[in-house]
């Protein structure tokens, strides 16, 4: 009896240091895998914000590079110039005066003259005639590579830091100009300021010797002093990446660096290393703490249930016991028989899984299949969506850039001009007004653009383009239309389709470069969804305008990238690669679609699917009223923050016979507005208050005032979530806001709805 005891003192022993063992056993690999599982996890926080602090560092070097693309821009303009080519150069220097912006200088050298202009100097002061060492280095390395960007240097007759973008200019095939653009460095202190970079980051720019060019916050101290030896060792090799630095004052950093394409400098962002370290390491303090507590918890029910196992250990040898003492052995309950009921269960689960299993892995591909497909039109929407958000802010600035150029042209062109000067306005107005179409193509294939539908009758509208294509496409191409006999009413805006049509008509021109046939012609289709291509609309039945030729026809490949925004298979400056997506989104935008057959050396033929007007019944043409005569004398209030179009359209409406009084923003207006005024013209998008809110609260004072919002913003549905009433796009022409202000005023001539234009 007394071995038995001893046996069961020694079993108990035993289990308990096998619990025990298997407790640690659990517990510290869990401890060891919990805190590889927390560094991993700091370890990769940490390279994600070290990328995205490069990634800054990128995009400030990309808008530094985009800044002196605009310099390049400037010298190429200058390097054509008549006063340059006939050695002019007091009119070459009034000329570069007038067009170079503020903070910037024109330099013309030659190394057998000297300087021969100097913007950075008042109007006669004697230039420098020799040709120093630096200039002498400078002009054979531009010999070489055409045009250099300079380092940080000081100016002969300025002695303040600059650098200098710089072109060679030949004369009848020899070099014989250097011209230059200097350039505050400034003017890069503002740029990286407009960053938007957080409170306390700082952003720098370093030329390839390492020398500091420009730095936000701006520290003029700072500026043409080496870089703290760590990063000054990283420009100079020309490397990027992310380092630990200290900064001037002391302040440890975390640095990303990055190498620009163009001029070989440097850009730097810092972030102090306290604020860009501390969200990781309150992230990993939590993490710890929350493991800590788990780790504790799981330790006390880990010994719980040691002692519980240990308990019925220990009754069931009391039990044995009791059966060798040949003492009563009741029934113990050790609390462990529900192992008996969740084997039962497991067992019949098992059953069951095995029986669904196949099922299961049916449901399992058919859901990865559709969450491919869901993940692929996610992304695709999210891409166009900030496709579109970007064009529309660059449709805004540049309609508003637009609408001063072509507006001081216009009022230019009615001034007494000589046979040469009316070319040059005639030239620069063409030009504009391909930047106005080339925005309203961006804005196009992104569906931003502000549509009229209406019934139309495509047979007529093909009748009616008829000596337009053949103006157009010229006489190697022969032209065949054929209309429908049904003659289908489509709804759409007339004036997008007929430039879609144009549009699809020029690319089969181009397609035949010897000459073929194009067909326009029109019909009715039903579709069924099979098969349609990518551009085809829902099922349904459609109207059809199909533009045809015999050209070369497209490959796969260009097929399948044909709608692509930006793709184009015509040479540099020939193609911008948005005419069919353009097309695409304008019939989108409608309801319909774009469908293209094509094949190699067989032609294409590209239709455009239209929604069937719901009556049938053709829209009556408006007659328009003679143009661009006046309409004053009319007491007008023009209300514009852009000084340069404010003052342009504020010409313009002199030109029409107006009394004209201009405000900067609502207030100003508000203080301004007369009982005498009898037409407000505002511009929507102001700070402060924009152009329907101030419609707004005219309203309620002169309830019936006439008011015209001029725009060059993107979106129409934050444009028409705020106002009702006529609207000019930017830019616009002298007969174009003739007509919009007749309109207005209920005078005859003018037509606002046309005004409601794709930019608006």
């Amino acid at each position: 009896m007394a071995a038995l005891r001893n046996g069961s003192a020694t079993a108990s022993r035993s289990l308990r240091l096998r619990l025990f063992a298997l407790i640690a056993a659990i517990v510290l690999p869990a401890m060891i895998a919990f805190s590889l599982l927390i560094f991993d996890l700091y370890r990769h926080e940490r390279a994600a914000k070290e990328r995205q602090l490069f990634e800054t560092a990128r995009a400030v070097s990309t808008a530094v590079d985009a800044n002196l693309g605009q310099g390049w821009v400037l010298l190429d303009s200058l390097a054509r110039s008549k006063s340059l080519e006939t050695e002019d150069w007091r009119a070459l220097d009034e000329e570069a005066r007038r067009i170079t912006p503020p903070e910037m200088e024109i330099l013309l050298t030659s190394p057998a003259r000297g300087q021969l202009v100097n913007t950075r100097v008042p109007r006669g002061t004697p230039l420098p005639h020799d040709y120093q060492p630096d200039d002498q280095r400078r002009w054979a390395d531009l010999l070489v590579r055409k045009r250099i960007v300079s380092d940080l240097y000081y100016g002969r007759l300025v002695h303040t830091p600059i650098v200098a973008l710089s072109v060679l200019v030949s004369r009848r095939g020899q070099p014989a100009y250097e011209l230059s653009l200097l350039i505050d460095p400034r003017v890069q202190d503002r740029l990286l300021a407009s960053q938007g970079l957080p409170k306390g980051w700082i952003a720098g720019l370093m030329d390839r010797n390492a020398v500091q060019i420009a730095r936000a916050p701006a520290k003029r101290a700072y500026i043409g002093l080496q870089g703290t030896a760590p990063m000054a060792d990283l420009v100079l090799r020309g490397e990027e990446g992310v380092a630990n630095t200290i900064s001037r004052t002391g302040v440890p950093m975390v640095s990303a660096y990055a190498r620009s394409r163009t001029s070989s400098w440097t850009t730097l962002v810092a972030a102090p290393r306290a604020e860009f370290l501390e969200g990781l390491t309150r992230s990993l303090s939590l993490a710890l703490a929350v493991g800590a507590v788990f780790l504790i918890v799981g330790v006390m029910l880990s010994l719980g249930l040691s002692r519980r196992v240990l308990g019925a250990v220990a009754a069931l040898v009391e039990q044995a016991r009791a059966v060798g003492e040949r003492r009563p052995a009741p029934a113990v309950a050790t609390g462990l028989a529900e192992t008996d009921q969740v084997s039962n269960t497991l067992a019949t689960a098992a059953e069951e899984i095995a029986n669904h299993e196949s099922v299961l892995n049916d449901l399992n591909a058919g859901l990865e299949a559709r969450v491919q497909e869901a993940t692929e039109r996610l992304v695709q929407a999210q891409k166009m969506e900030t496709l579109g958000q970007l064009t529309g802010g660059v449709a805004h600035d540049f309609n508003n850039l637009l609408t001063a150029v072509l507006g001081n042209l216009h009022l230019l062109a009615r001034t007494t001009l000589d046979e040469r000067q009316a070319r040059f306005v005639a030239g620069a107005t063409a030009a504009g007004e391909r930047g106005a179409r080339l925005t309203a193509q961006l804005l196009a294939f992104t569906r931003r653009q502000r549509l009229l539908p209406e019934a139309v009758d495509l047979n007529d509208l093909v009748a009616q383009m008829g000596e337009l294509l053949s103006t157009t496409l010229g006489s190697a191409v022969h032209i065949v239309l054929s209309p429908s006999a049904e003659a289908p009413l489509a709804t759409a805006d007339r004036t997008q389709l007929e430039l879609a049509v144009l549009n699809l008509a020029i690319n089969g021109r181009d397609a035949m470069p010897g000459g073929g046939v194009l067909t326009v012609s029109v019909d009715e289709i039903t579709l069924d969804g099979q098969g349609a291509g990518e551009g085809a609309p829902p099922p349904g039945h459609y109207a059809v305008v199909t533009v045809a030729d015999t050209g070369e026809g497209m490959t796969p490949e260009v097929r399948r990238r044909a709608l692509e925004p930006f793709f184009t298979t015509k040479g540099a400056g020939r193609g911008s690669g948005l005419g069919l997506p353009q097309v695409l989104g304008m019939a989108h935008q409608l309801g319909g679609g774009l469908i293209i057959d094509s094949q190699p050396g067989a032609g294409a033929k590209v239709s455009l699917l239209l929604p069937m007007a719901a009556n049938q019944t053709a829209a009556a043409a408006v007659a328009e009223a003679p143009r661009g005569q006046d309409v004053g004398p009319l007491k007008i209030l023009l209300v514009d923050d852009d000084d340069s179009v404010r003052a342009a359209t504020a010409g313009l409406l002199a030109e029409l016979g107006c009394t004209v009084t201009q405000a900067v923003d609502g207030p100003a207006a508000l203080a301004a507005i007369g009982s005498d005024v009898e037409l407000v013209i505002v511009d929507f998008t102001m700070p402060g208050m924009n152009g329907a809110e101030l419609a707004s609260r005219l309203r309620r004072t002169r309830p019936g005032l006439p008011i015209l919002i001029i725009t060059g913003y993107a979106d129409p549905d934050r444009l028409t979530a705020g106002w009702d009433g006529p609207v000019l796009a930017k830019p616009f022409d002298f007969e174009t806001l003739a007509a919009a202000v007749r309109k207005t005023v209920g005078r005859p001539g003018g037509d606002p709805a046309r005004h409601h234009d794709a930019d608006a």
